[in-house]
């Protein structure tokens, strides 16, 4: 989302009025309902072999405690594994791990938080399935692609201009080799997801007293708990 002064204001308002553990627990509903709609038994009609009382239970179930308080639901904990193409494998510029969570919260509590946002139209329609992933390898961030140097008499101006225009756009590569390599292979694992945050696009390098760079981390506008 690409949000003015204004609408930063209105979005961190926005997120800071959901409550997460409730959108979570409906994630574990939501995650429940394709495998008990697949297993539910098909009910009995009565006939005139079966009398309708037949199919009735003698007494009553037990009844259960209604709690006045409805319990948490259980810490969302994601591990990254594998290794994925965005486009085609023989021919992307974009590999990511995916992020699996054995409890398959993950996925419905992200898309809630997607609806409710395009609805407040904080963010722009989109029908594709949402796609959770952890950037590996992205090559725009390639360095040197446009440090070629003037090759003199050899090439023209004009010549490198158009080799150069020929050029543009992200670098891709052949990495069918890669993910096969990396199928089933664990980034890290069991990781703790404790917030929602909004953070400004484009990760910021991280130097040491040296001035290496050492990490590269998004800035965090606003975040609230899970």
């Amino acid at each position: 989302m690409s949000l003015s002064k204004e609408q930063l204001e209105q979005v961190t308002d926005e997120l800071r009025s959901l409550d997460m553990k409730q959108l979570l627990g409906g994630a574990i509903i939501s995650s429940q309902s394709k495998s008990t709609h697949d297993s539910a038994p098909q009910r009995t009609e009565p006939d005139a072999r079966h009398p309708a009382t037949l199919l009735r239970p003698i007494s009553p179930p037990p009844s259960r405690p209604n709690p006045t308080t409805t319990p948490p639901p259980p810490p969302l904990r994601i591990s990254l594994t594998s290794l994925h193409p965005m486009h085609a494998p023989s021919k992307t510029s974009i590999l990511y791990a995916a992020p699996t969570d054995p409890s398959d919260r993950l996925y419905p509590f992200c898309n809630a938080l997607r609806t409710h946002f395009t609805s407040k139209h904080f963010l722009v329609p989109d029908e594709r399935p949402l796609r959770l992933h952890a950037t590996i390898v992205n090559t725009i961030y390639v360095k040197g692609r446009d440090r070629e140097a003037f090759c003199g008499d050899a090439e023209t101006r004009e010549q490198q201009h158009h080799r150069r225009g020929r050029r543009q756009g992200p670098l891709k590569f052949d990495t069918t080799a890669l993910v096969r390599r990396y199928a089933g292979f664990e980034w890290v694992r069991d990781v703790l997801v404790d917030r929602v945050a909004i953070c400004e696009m484009g990760a910021k390098e991280v130097r040491d007293q040296n001035g290496e760079v050492v990490d590269s981390v998004y800035n965090e506008v606003v975040s609230v708990p899970i």
